[in-house]
């Protein structure tokens, strides 16, 4: 996970999703997607990816996760790419 702060002084949080079966996502701003086939990484807001994806938290992790559980498929990617803020 990556914190940053911006010029505006609002806080900005991040992590990678990247090839794995099963990921435990911490609770952030946006999810760095990676794309194997394209080679290329794209910023998704995870409440995003949590409805594209229907992740469900996990029940008493403490600080709170989402199970990812396993990388998108190539439809899936596809609709990630479309709601990217970041390429």
């Amino acid at each position: 996970m990556i914190a940053a702060l911006r010029a505006d002084g609002t806080g900005l949080t991040s992590a990678p999703w990247v090839a794995a079966d099963n990921t435990l996502m911490p609770i952030v701003n946006q999810v760095v997607v990676h794309d194997a086939e394209a080679d290329e990484h794209f910023a998704v807001p995870l409440d995003l990816i949590v409805g594209i994806v229907q992740a469900k938290p996990v029940p008493d992790m403490s600080p709170p996760r989402y199970l990812l559980r396993q990388h998108p498929d190539p439809a899936t990617m596809a609709r990630l790419r479309r709601v990217a803020t970041m390429h």
